[in-house]
């Protein structure tokens, strides 16, 4: 007896495992895909949303006296330059500190250098972008990035963590015009 139930339930399971390995064409319909592409966006505004709560309340916590911009940058200039604005296309040197919002220094101008680069090129936070253009030479600002401005879903695989919301404290020292542009 036990040995027919053991014989039928291997040949029960080989025929399922059988049935669900065949290779069928079973694409998604449109409405599945759209669906899904819904829950995944509805997904992605309930963490922005837990993020920018948390910022929110450092920010109230501390007196930063934060702006939050459309795209998500939280920002503040803090003290004010004479020099000329920051533009797509200028060469930038900045003096920075860069930390974790539970206050972690991550990194700094002071252990690592000035930070010199063409604004709108890419090679830096798409935040710290987004902040230098709000900026004049001269001026001191902080800026608190999400991680969809900052290092994303994975960190930057050394100091900043997955889904890290970063504090940059910044001096705008250098804005040069790009000769190339």
């Amino acid at each position: 007896m036990m040995k027919h139930t053991v014989t039928s339930l291997f040949l029960s399971a080989s025929l399922l495992f059988g049935i669900a390995c065949k290779q069928t064409k079973n694409y998604p319909t449109e409405h599945q895909v759209n669906e899904m592409k819904t829950r995944m966006l509805n997904i992605n505004r309930i963490v922005i949303n837990n993020q920018a709560d948390s910022i929110s309340k450092i920010n109230q916590a501390n007196s930063w006296g934060l702006e939050q911009s459309k795209t998500g940058l939280w920002h503040k200039v803090y003290h004010v330059g004479q020099g000329d604005t920051a533009r797509a296309n200028n060469v930038v040197s900045i003096s920075y500190e860069v930390s974790l919002l539970n206050g972690k220094k991550c990194y700094s101008s002071d252990s690592l250098g000035i930070k010199t680069f063409i604004l709108g090129h890419g090679g830096v936070e798409s935040g710290l972008e987004q902040g230098l253009l709000l900026m004049r030479q001269g001026d001191s600002a902080r800026f608190v990035m999400p991680p969809h401005l900052a290092h994303g879903l994975i960190g930057d695989q050394n100091k900043i963590p997955r889904m890290s919301i970063i504090v940059y404290d910044v001096v705008l020292q250098g804005v040069e015009k790009n000769e190339q542009y």
